[in-house]
């Protein structure tokens, strides 16, 4: 039914935080949907096994072992809601990703060195959609920002990645403590409610996602 995909060229820049917390919001809403774990570090997997360890309920998480098994689990499960986590580098495990995908999700904050891999990135995107013969749908999601920034300086920070083909989500994600420490008991922060805007804002994340699937 949709491919959502979380994609960055670069690693550490809170991609996994914002898939693990989106899709424990569309658990929370009953959702029936498959996780493509292709990260090569595993987080996600690694943040369900703690959760399933504390006695939450378990994503229902796949892993790939070469790129063949991907294309044909892609292939066969058209009908699937499914969101994949991509490696923070280029491969070929995340331009399959991003070629079967409705959507494209890429968490980056205002650092230099995240917007210059952003540029790389709008490339690689090109060379995909050329490839494929369609539009992907890529929306930055400005992730980790400094919570005191006004709207005038978060308008300034979009203005500076002016890079095609990228359109931007309207949430936010602040830079709070709550996304670093809800994770040690494989919570999400809209488990915890400690932090009621880290909350509101992960909601605002899956619902403005949902709304952008059914345009």
């Amino acid at each position: 039914m949709s491919i959502k995909t979380f994609a960055h060229p670069k690693g550490g820049v809170g991609k996994s935080t914002s898939c693990y917390n989106y899709c424990i919001a569309k658990q929370s809403e009953n959702e029936d949907f498959i996780v493509l774990d292709l990260d090569g570090q595993h987080t996600v997997s690694m943040l369900n096994n703690i959760r399933v360890q504390n006695g939450l309920p378990s994503l229902n998480i796949k892993i790939f072992d070469n790129t063949t098994a991907l294309i044909d689990f892609l292939n066969n499960n058209q009908d699937k809601n499914i969101v994949i986590d991509t490696g923070g580098f280029d491969s070929a495990y995340n331009r399959i990703a991003v070629a079967y995908s409705d959507l494209v999700i890429v968490p980056t904050s205002e650092s230099p060195v995240e917007q210059m891999r952003i540029f790389d990135f709008s490339n690689i995107l090109k060379d995909i959609m050329k490839e494929v013969q369609r539009d992907i749908n890529t929306y930055i999601l400005l992730n980790r920002v400094n919570h005191a920034y006004s709207d005038k300086t978060l308008t300034s920070i979009k203005a500076s990645f002016d890079y095609e083909p990228y359109k931007f989500l309207n949430t936010v994600i602040r830079d709070r403590v709550d996304y670093k420490f809800s994770f040690t008991s494989g919570e999400s922060v809209i488990e915890t409610k400690k932090d009621i805007k880290a909350v509101q804002e992960i909601i605002s994340l899956y619902e403005e996602i949902k709304g952008l699937l059914t345009l």
